[in-house]
């Protein structure tokens, strides 16, 4: 029984990749998405080491390594609870199978443990993110250590599992609190904004904080020993005392297995618990008659204002465009100094706006998984007397108001802060509406074509989903090329005819888009499920 949980648990993890209408995914995709992975991985792998690099030398020199260690041990675990918590939050208690599932004959214990599967997968994977490039660092610059590489090794095999316990019982507190509460959603959002503001602070702060704890490490690692006792033993094991980390794994794997007895008592009830809902007296009235398009664009929004997770992921872009928009205004005397020390960048403020836009508006695609939030009621909306079509100009109504407009504020906000011109100015506002109905149409043709009906839990389409990856990095792909073309005719084009050239580029592959969408993409649309 628990095998074939499991099995199910991967299945769904790796959906994207699986066969689809009895057709395997073709190498090319499999390449592609393999090529992706890689480049996340060395991307984050290559910040890691960057940091780990600062900081092994000058701690092993004063007798520190093991807070060397404990300081890496402490961020693998604060990343993988959070890359996990709201994973675990809707993939325990929010699955759309949850009570399927527990009406057979399936203990809840065995049914937790395959759902925390899911869970342990993205804590492990987010935890060696920063475990293997602080292992490998200190192997390089402090000689080798048999007993410090089996420390790390043992690091990376348990700690994973204590951020999994913290995830998993912080998931807990949240599906108590939201079966309690009348805003569940905005609970789950305000949470979730805390969280990136304090990662993004974090961000912000780490040089200033690196130096800080490199001028008083001896104090650091002091305090660490008195108040963080259990950190202070995870970083003697990694630096090689492996009876001590025999006795942090044990305590970790102890930690675990507590939180999944207490989590399994309390499962049943919680997975099938029904959320809070304010009282509502009935009132007679008229209702008032809509036309299908204003029907369809409202039935959208409530989707994307409903959920959380796609709101989260898919509108933090159209934040940032907003806040960057205030910045550019407050910030304009600096912005405006800093380009006038580059030479390289005088006059090209225009440039620069445009492919922040580019890359800003590529962070938000509403579209990518909006065909396959439609899940297995998809047949709702294809029995309707509606037209395809009028279904798809829905999807991207919404995208252009949730992103088009933040766009535009923010191309017009950078455009007064670099003083551009007229001419350029409106280049670039038209740039910048065109990016986003190109991202939005992009994103629908893409979910079109690599659609996942039969998820059990939304996080799969909208954090996984394959059509999301292509739209996000092939979106930055478009604009790294864009900026290779302005490499090789832009000085002879001059700021204003390049941007004229690649507006037209632009507003030509929406139309070809646009045509695609009409035709083809409404016909898939009609015969998807």
């Amino acid at each position: 029984m628990l095998r074939a949980l499991l099995k199910k648990q991967a299945m769904e993890a790796v959906s994207l990749l699986l066969p689809k209408g009895g057709r395997g995914r073709s190498r090319g995709f499999l390449a592609l998405y393999g090529l992706l992975l890689a480049y996340l991985a060395v991307v984050m792998g290559g910040m890691f080491t960057l940091t780990t690099r600062t900081l092994c030398g000058p701690l092993a020199a004063a007798g520190l390594g093991w807070l060397y260690f404990a300081l890496m041990g402490l961020t693998a675990l604060t990343l993988g609870v959070f890359g996990s918590v709201f994973l675990a939050y809707a993939g325990l208690y929010q699955a759309r199978d949850n009570e399927l599932l527990l009406a057979m004959p399936i203990p809840p214990g065995k049914l937790l443990l395959a759902r925390v599967s899911g869970v342990a997968a993205t804590a492990y994977l987010m935890a060696a993110l920063a475990l293997a490039p602080a292992a490998a660092v200190y192997q390089v610059q402090v000689g080798f250590s048999p007993a410090a590489l089996l420390g790390s090794v043992a690091a990376m095999l348990t700690l994973p599992l204590g951020a999994t316990a913290l995830s998993c019982l912080l998931g807990w507190v949240i599906a108590l609190v939201a079966a309690r509460v009348r805003h569940r959603f905005a609970l789950v959002v305000a949470l979730s904004l805390g969280g990136m503001g304090a990662y993004f602070w974090a961000i912000t702060r780490l040089n200033q904080s690196l130096s800080l704890l490199l001028a008083n490490s001896q104090a650091v690692g002091d305090g660490v020993r008195r108040a963080l006792y259990p950190l202070y033993l995870l970083g003697r094991g990694m630096a090689g005392d492996l009876g001590t980390m025999a006795l942090t794994a044990l305590g970790l794997l102890g930690v675990f297995a507590l939180t999944l007895g207490v989590l399994s008592r309390n499962f049943v009830r919680l997975a099938t618990a029904r959320q809070a809902a304010p009282r509502r007296t009935y009132r007679a009235g008229r209702e008032r008659q809509r036309s299908p398009a204003r029907a369809l664009l409202g039935r959208e929004l409530v989707r994307f204002w409903s959920s959380p997770t796609y709101l989260l992921n898919c509108g933090i872009g159209s934040i940032f465009l907003l806040i960057g928009g205030v910045a550019a205004c407050v910030k304009a005397t600096d912005l405006r100094v800093i380009l006038a020390q580059i030479p390289a960048l005088a006059g090209r403020g225009p440039l620069l706006a445009c492919a922040a836009v580019g890359l800003l508006v590529f962070t938000a695609p509403v579209t990518a998984p909006s065909v396959s939030l439609e899940g297995r009621s998809l047949w709702v909306l294809q029995a309707m007397p509606v037209d395809p079509r009028r279904a798809l100009w829905a999807k991207l109504q919404l995208h252009l108001a949730v992103v088009g407009v933040p766009a535009l504020v923010f191309a017009g906000c950078l455009c007064w802060a670099l003083e551009a011109g007229a001419l350029e100015g409106a280049l670039t506002l038209v740039l910048a509406l065109g990016a986003s109905l190109l991202a939005g149409e992009a994103g629908l043709a893409a979910n079109l074509k690599l659609p996942n009906l039969t998820w059990t839990n939304e996080t799969y389409p909208v954090k996984q989903g394959a059509s999301v990856a292509v739209t996000l990095f092939g979106g930055w792909g478009l604009v790294a090329a864009l900026g290779g073309v302005w490499l090789l005719v832009g000085q002879a084009l001059g700021t204003a005819g390049f941007l004229a050239l690649v507006t037209a580029l632009v507003l030509g592959a929406c139309l070809g888009l646009w045509a695609w969408l009409g035709r083809r993409g409404a016909e898939i649309f009609a015969n998807l499920g």
